[in-house]
């Protein structure tokens, strides 16, 4: 079926491009560059499983936005990227998860994108962290978590960091504190910033009427006008079941897996971290 006022074909495995990324970094580097420049070039970012897949799926649905085809992380970085950066059609979609640089974002600034960087309430990505970890053989982390003892053992290594040895490409990650400051670090510089707990609404256990108003800002800093039909479409559209990385997608998941040890860990991570964000009022959770 086709939405009527988008450009987006919805396919059976949910919002997917029928197009692979090399075509569709060929279509922004052609006619998109040509005839759709009067729109902005959007750097999509967040930390793995802070609802990455809810916030693209949310800005295809606008109409004019497109995928590019390109994906940023510490490795893929701006700097490796930046001639297919620069020469992007408007309206295309870079995804990324990609820790904060002053450097690569003042490169993304003199190149004109518009930035936004996806957050979520750290016990529930932790908890979204490991099962991904844990249950998907292609996670670069899967073989260290292996061999870990038990699930609290893994737990325990979400929140407090895995080492670059255990990693197959030299890719571990620091302590929970650590990463999520690094991608705050983008809303500190100017970055619009999206909680997952305001865009995912009813379907993950959020509210309909804050999702709505997120879509809406989240329209308004890309430049796109949409109307209040085509606010509540894309609200009903972007929670996908479907998507390769789903699980659950709902908001609080962390209340039933953590045990008291990791919520004491968490607390010395990011304790004041979470009532800074509204997140909670004190650390008594």
């Amino acid at each position: 079926m086709r939405v009527p006022f988008l450009n987006l074909r919805i396919m059976p495995f949910g919002i997917e491009s029928a197009l692979t990324n090399k075509k569709n970094l060929m279509l922004a580097l052609t006619w998109r560059r040509l005839f759709n420049n009067h729109k902005d070039r959007i750097f999509s970012n967040s930390l793995p499983k802070s609802g990455t897949h809810l916030l693209n799926r949310c800005l295809i649905l606008m109409p004019g936005m497109f995928m590019a085809g390109q994906h940023l992380n510490a490795k893929r970085n701006v700097y490796k990227k930046e001639t297919a950066l620069r020469n992007l059609g408007g309206g295309c979609i870079v995804t990324a998860h990609l820790p904060y640089s002053d450097e690569q974002r003042k490169k993304l600034d003199e190149m004109g994108y518009k930035q936004i960087v996806m957050i979520r309430d750290p016990r529930d990505l932790i908890v979204s962290q490991y099962h991904f970890i844990k249950e998907r053989s292609v996670a670069r982390l899967h073989p260290y978590f292996s061999k870990l003892p038990d699930d609290d053992a893994r737990l325990t290594a979400a929140i407090q960091g895995a080492p670059d040895s255990e990693s197959p490409y030299g890719m571990g990650f620091p302590d929970i504190g650590t990463r999520f400051a690094q991608y705050l670090e983008w809303a500190k510089h100017g970055s619009h910033m999206v909680r997952f707990e305001d865009l995912v609404g009813e379907s993950g256990g959020g509210s309909r009427d804050v999702q709505l108003a997120e879509i809406e800002k989240l329209s308004k800093f890309v430049n796109i006008h949409l109307s209040s039909d085509e606010l509540k479409t894309i609200a009903g559209l972007i929670f996908d079941r479907k998507a390769k990385t789903f699980r659950k997608g709902v908001i609080g998941d962390w209340r039933t897996t953590l045990s008291e040890t990791h919520k004491q860990q968490l607390k010395g991570l990011i304790g004041p971290l979470l009532v800074e964000l509204g997140y909670e009022s004190n650390l008594n959770w």
